[in-house]
């Protein structure tokens, strides 16, 4: 009987571990696809209601339905207008590493999302805005190659997780 309800614990955790590396493959996406969201949102803002950056960030920020995001934008607008950080760039990067580095995103995404920060504010808008979305289309590439790997990936660590532990009993018993 011990041994028994020692192989259903093990199975069952390692049956979790591989749903927590695809919980992670798929929370990965979508937080990737809510950034893009906000950056339509951040594009539509500046083209169409003619905002500055900090106030249309601010905008953002208070109806983002998304905590990180939210956090996160109001973060940039406050400091672009108290000149806490030298620039943009600067803000914006450190906003990147508190707020939404952290979320089951890759070092990787994180770079690609800091590259939007080095967005020309001394320019016109439509240069901003040509600017931004060329870093959209650059995330929705990212997005793309994501949901490649998350379908060929989350199946193996389900499965992957299921035979470990089938395994390791087999060698235990």
């Amino acid at each position: 009987m011990i041994k028994l309800c020692g192989a259903v614990c093990i199975v069952a955790g390692t049956t979790c571990y591989g749903l927590f590396y695809a919980f992670q493959k798929k929370s990965r996406l979508w937080r990737l696809k809510q950034f893009k969201e906000s950056l339509l949102c951040l594009s539509g803002q500046l083209r169409v209601a003619r905002m500055t950056m900090p106030q249309a960030l601010a905008q953002i920020g208070q109806k983002s339905r998304y905590d990180y995001l939210s956090q996160f934008y109001i973060f940039v607008s406050e400091n672009l207008e108290q000149h806490t950080y030298s620039g943009f760039w600067e803000t914006w990067t450190a906003g990147i590493d508190s707020y939404v580095r952290d979320i089951y995103l890759t070092e990787s995404d994180s770079e690609i999302l800091k590259n939007i920060g080095s967005i020309p504010l001394h320019l016109d808008i439509q240069m901003q805005l040509a600017f931004l979305e060329e870093n959209i289309l650059e995330l929705e590439n990212l997005i793309e190659e994501t949901q490649k790997d998350i379908r060929a990936r989350c199946r193996i660590y389900q499965s992957a997780g299921v035979i470990a532990g089938l395994v390791i009993v087999l060698i235990l018993i």
